[in-house]
């Protein structure tokens, strides 16, 4: 560390870098099990058909829609209190939420019982990025993180201006991730009951392959784009982060779209993984880049309109 990063380190008013990364393990740990809820419905999407005769397209509804749409709902509030609210309570109670509507999913007895419960679930888990990225502005320093340390709630209308003025930014990384997103979000969906439906596998060979290529492949891509897009940032390319997210999604395509066409399950394994991997390589990249270009106090609100 050299002297500048070390006077930075040691400037009164922040809390320790130890406590800083503390927190960042606690949000993981909190995404993690955010992401294990919300998902686990994919592996028993056999199971709930049969229990309570339900078609594919109710299925879809549960899994994208009954989440999704109130998710998306709850977010753009939510992201707003978090610029001006208690950011651990509001994390705090959407826990408490979202696994309250995890186990009520569990003792549902029909479509609509487990579609109250599935939008249930989106609406807590809305609490926790919002929230936790305008946090980590406030737990690192400048040379962690380099954002404007602001904590006053802004108009609405400043923050129109501001998304105006840096519109084909916030295109690229609200529309162009998005759709990123919605290809790994249909995988997450529907690579399980391929898998048992046409390559012959039982829900738990698939819980444990695509967990651990998740876990492996997923995680590592996450990292691997968010520190290619700081390394480029740091050499002066300031759209570092949209580079780094246009040529993974690039290197993504052939993957995923030989995925579905091969007959064996160890072929489609090998497939699934660079998929997974390159296909999360954005999500470390392109979201990073709105806590850097945005003012402190309109992190969570853009946060939440991001997600």
């Amino acid at each position: 560390m050299n002297n500048g990063e070390q006077q930075t380190h040691d400037e009164p008013g922040w809390p320790s870098e130890a406590y800083g990364w503390y927190v960042v393990f606690v949000l993981c740990v909190c995404g993690m099990v955010a992401f294990i809820d919300r998902q686990i419905i994919n592996l028993l999407v056999e199971d709930i058909k049969a229990d309570l005769s339900l078609s594919d397209t109710q299925i879809s509804l549960l899994q994208g829609l009954a989440f999704a749409l109130f998710y998306a709902i709850a977010a753009i509030p939510l992201g707003r209190l978090a610029d001006s609210g208690s950011r651990k309570r509001i994390i705090a109670v959407g826990i408490a939420v979202w696994t309250v509507a995890a186990a009520s999913c569990g003792l549902a007895k029909n479509f609509l019982q487990l579609f109250l419960a599935r939008m249930a679930v989106g609406v807590g888990e809305a609490t926790l990025t919002p929230s936790g990225f305008s946090m980590l502005g406030d737990l690192f320093r400048p040379h962690r993180l380099s954002v404007d340390s602001a904590t006053t709630s802004p108009p609405l209308g400043e923050v129109l201006v501001f998304v105006r003025t840096n519109a084909g930014v916030f295109a690229a990384v609200f529309l162009g991730i998005s759709v990123l997103a919605a290809v790994q979000f249909c995988l997450g969906a529907w690579v399980p009951a391929h898998f048992i439906r046409n390559l012959g596998w039982s829900a738990s060979q698939v819980g444990y392959a695509y967990g651990l290529i998740f876990l492996i492949c997923g995680t590592g891509g996450v990292i691997t784009g968010g520190f290619i897009a700081d390394r480029l940032q740091a050499r002066g390319m300031r759209d570092g982060h949209l580079r780094v997210a246009f040529a993974a999604a690039l290197l993504t395509i052939p993957f995923v779209v030989s995925l579905p066409m091969v007959s064996t399950p160890e072929m489609a394994v090998m497939l699934l993984a660079p998929s997974i991997f390159l296909g999360t390589i954005p999500f470390g990249a392109g979201p990073a880049l709105i806590p850097v270009i945005c003012p402190a106090r309109m992190r969570g609100l853009l946060v939440a309109i991001y997600l």
